[in-house]
Parts: C-alpha cells; structure tokens; sequence
C-alpha cells in the first residue's frame, strides 16, 4: 500500500484504510515482503513486522522453509505481533478446502520468527495491540550485529549453523535472559567469470 518512507503519517493513512476479511494467506504474504525489502532496501536494515492471528487459512504457493532461506539470505528478520483471532465462518473457510489442505510445512509463524531472529509477541498477553507493538519497536532498538571470520574458507553457498549465547557469568540461557538470533547464514558463492573461447 506504501512504498518505503520515514513519513510516519503516511504509514498510519494507509493502514488505516485497509478492510480485514476474507482468507490470510501468511506465508506468501511474508515472502513477498521478504523478497520486496531486498530488493528495494539493499543497503538498510530489513524487519518485517506481521500484525496478524497467525492463522493461515489459505494454502500458500510457498512455504516456511522458502520463506526462512530468502529472510537469511537477505538478512531479513520477521517479528509477529499476535492478535486475538475471530471466528471463521465455514463459508470463509471453503477456498481452503478447495485448494487442498494446509500442511504443517507450509508454514509456521513462531518458526520463521525464530529461525530469523525475530520473535512472536502476543497482545494477548501484553495487554494490548499498542503494547504489543510498542516492545516489538524496543526490541529493534536494542538489536546488535555481530561478525567474525570463518574458519570454513569454502564458497559454496551451503548453510553454516551459528549459535549466540552469553558468557557463563551472565547466567543460564532462557532461564537469566533470552537471545534472539538467526540460526545461522548462507556462505557467498564464488563467481568465477566465464572464459572467452579461442
């Protein structure tokens, strides 16, 4: 509905024009956004902030792991503010039985957070769909980017698993604090240009 723009004013107009109904389709709705940012964003900092129940009531073209792969390869974090669902009418929820059922990895929400970096913040249990999105916005502003130099000098475009975690004298992980980060990245891929023949 809106391009990029630090107009916040803008953003609140557009938002404010759109009319929930009909099926959600979560998962491609993410990956269009994911895909979107980098392209268009190349240079900035990418998070995708999904206002919705987490319900996916239509069957995507794509599915979680599409989803994850292009959000660590374009550095994209996907955070979820949770929202109380309302009940769907069996007429809403024909097109999904039509076009096949939903499978389990087609997509889940928590999961692609998590595998991102992100997290699901629930107004449930904040209290509110201000507060909700008041913390995801905190948690923005306290992310930090780490780098280092792999031992694994290989460009070969496989997945490379990472793990953050604090010192032990900070506590115990999940228990003391929480660290919310991406399950790890994919190396570069060498290009090697093609040889004119004689």
């Amino acid at each position: 509905l809106e391009d990029l723009t630090t107009d916040r004013q803008r953003i609140a107009n557009r938002i404010a024009t759109i009319q929930a109904g009909g099926g959600t389709n979560i998962i491609d709705a993410l990956f269009d956004s994911v895909y979107y940012l980098s392209a268009v964003a190349r240079d900035r900092r990418r998070v995708v902030i999904l206002v919705s129940d987490n319900v996916n009531s239509t069957k995507p073209r794509s599915n979680q792991n599409h989803v994850v792969r292009m959000a660590m390869e374009s550095e994209t974090v996907v955070y979820s503010v949770k929202t109380v669902g309302e009940y769907m009418p069996v007429t809403m929820r024909i097109p999904t039985w039509a076009g096949g059922l939903i499978g389990k990895d087609d997509g889940s929400v928590s999961k692609i957070a998590k595998e991102t970096g992100g997290e699901v913040i629930d107004a449930a249990v904040t209290g509110s769909l201000d507060t909700a999105l008041g913390t995801a916005i905190m948690r923005l502003k306290l992310r930090y980017t780490l780098g280092y130099n792999s031992t694994n000098p290989s460009k070969d475009g496989s997945f490379r698993k990472i793990d953050v975690r604090l010192a032990d004298r900070y506590g115990r992980a999940d228990s003391d604090y929480s660290v919310s980060s991406r399950r790890g990245y994919y190396s570069s891929v060498e290009q090697v240009a093609a040889k004119a023949s004689p």
